[in-house]
């Protein structure tokens, strides 16, 4: 698999490995070179079904996020383009 870098990473970020695959999508583990920070990164098929899915998933996540300040420093959600 071929993976594409996007605006939400950072052209210092590095793919270390692959998490896991599901139906609609791969989760990897990317680096930031510069802070030395680990995150996941979920990448989507490029399905229309998909990618509705996708923003759903984001929609709820964001719901989620403004329930739990304790953890206000994680979940940067969004949908970006690839090639």
């Amino acid at each position: 698999m071929t993976y594409v870098a996007c605006k939400l990473v950072n052209v210092s970020d590095v793919i270390v490995k692959e998490l896991g695959k599901g139906t609609f999508a791969t989760v990897v583990a990317c680096k930031n070179l510069q802070t030395n920070r680990t995150m996941a990164v979920k990448i989507i098929k490029n399905i229309t079904k998909y990618r509705e899915a996708a923003f759903l998933e984001i929609k709820a996540l964001r719901e989620l996020q403004k329930c739990d300040k304790t953890n206000a420093e994680y979940g940067t959600f969004g949908l970006c383009g690839g090639g």
